[in-house]
This record gives C-alpha cells, structure tokens and sequence, in this order.
C-alpha cells in the first residue's frame, strides 16, 4: 500500500464520519397484545440469549452488526442472523449508515421503541369504550330518576288542562297527538336530551380511535 492510500483510508472517518442518532428521544412504548401475531414473532426472535443480549445493547445505543459482535464476541455472521430476526419482528430497524476506514458501508441499527410493553386481555380501545359504557349507563340511571322527579314536581305544580273528548284508540290523528305530548313531557324530554348527549360522546370517542 503506497502513503497515498494510507493517508487517504486514515482520513476516511472524517470524510465518512459516525452519526449517531438521536432520533429515538422522542419515541413511544410499543404495545403488543399477548394473543397477537407480532407478539409470536417477538418471542422466537428474543429466544436466544445472545439474541437478548443484542437487544439490550442496542438500548444503550445504536450499533452496527460489527460493534455487536466485537462486544458480545460472537462472529459478525452470526450477529447479521439475530439482527435480521430482530427486524422482521419490528424490534429494531436501519437509522443510519456509517462507514468503515476502507469506506465499506455499515447499517447503524436501533429499537423501533422506547419500551416492550406485553399487556393481555381486552385492548385499550375495549377497555375506553367499556369505560365510558359503564359510565354512559350510570349518567342514564340518574337522568332517568332525576327526569322523573322533573315532571312529578312539574305536575303537581301545574295540573294537567289537556282535555280531549275523541276516545278512540284507532284514529290516526289521536295517535299522533298522545305521541307527541309523551314526547313534550318535561320528564320524557330530559331524559332524551340526556340520551342524545351521551350517544354525541360515544360518536366522539369512535372518531378518535379511528386510524389515521
């Protein structure tokens, strides 16, 4: 190797300088349901303790597949198998790349999240809209009680002066008019009111869960 070639390979890491990335300050928890497809993956992908063992490294911070096996003294054969099995489980992916004194290129690998987080049973999703079920259902009870003490005040303060001679149960225009004084009963109102609010905040909580 002549000088020339010397300098040019000792001055390659100030051409070709090492990155490393901040871009994973700001990342969130990875949540995954015990029973889903992608948590399969993330066992078998974690089996290994050398598997494990990359993992937390790369937690400390980005590394190529050369600095994981000089750190865990493994061939960077073997370390290039776990990563790609870590990346197929969306554990880790490719931030950067950096480049040795020869300039040969190497994928800088990371966690895709700040933290596994492994949760069974219903999904939060579920679990809001339980919530806020179990919460609808008790706002209806009071509603309900509070509307009918609302129109019992309100009859015994106002007596009824709705008098109608027509009789007869099957006469259209009879039918209209009992459904539409139940419906302007105070009481009966209140409570629909109250009814229409909580199916507004249940459409509200739908639209927000929807995906992007």
């Amino acid at each position: 190797m002549d000088l020339k070639q010397g300098v040019f390979e000792h001055n390659m890491p100030g051409v070709f300088p090492y990155r490393p990335s901040t871009g994973g300050d700001d990342q969130n928890p990875k949540l995954v349901e015990i029973n889903d497809d992608s948590a399969e993956k993330i066992f078998k992908s974690l089996s290994s303790e050398s598997a494990r063992s990359m993992f937390d490294l790369l937690y400390e911070e980005p590394q190529t597949a050369s600095d994981i096996a000089k750190s865990l003294d493994m061939s960077v054969q073997n370390a290039k198998y776990h990563l790609d099995k870590l990346e197929e489980a969306g554990l880790i992916e490719i931030i950067d790349i950096w480049y040795s004194d020869r300039g040969r290129e190497m994928n800088v690998y990371a966690p895709t999240s700040s933290s596994i987080i492994l949760f069974a049973g219903a999904s939060n999703e579920e679990r809001s809209l339980r919530k806020i079920l179990k919460q609808s259902l008790g706002i209806t009870g009071i509603l309900g009680i509070a509307s009918f003490l609302f129109g019992w005040v309100l009859r015994n303060l106002r007596p009824e002066t709705i008098v109608d001679t027509d009789t007869d149960p099957s006469n259209p225009v009879l039918v209209m008019k009992s459904l539409v004084q139940f419906l302007a009963l105070p009481e009966i109102a209140f409570l629909l009111g109250g009814i229409f609010v909580i199916l507004l905040t249940l459409g509200g909580w739908y639209l927000t869960t929807l995906p992007d």
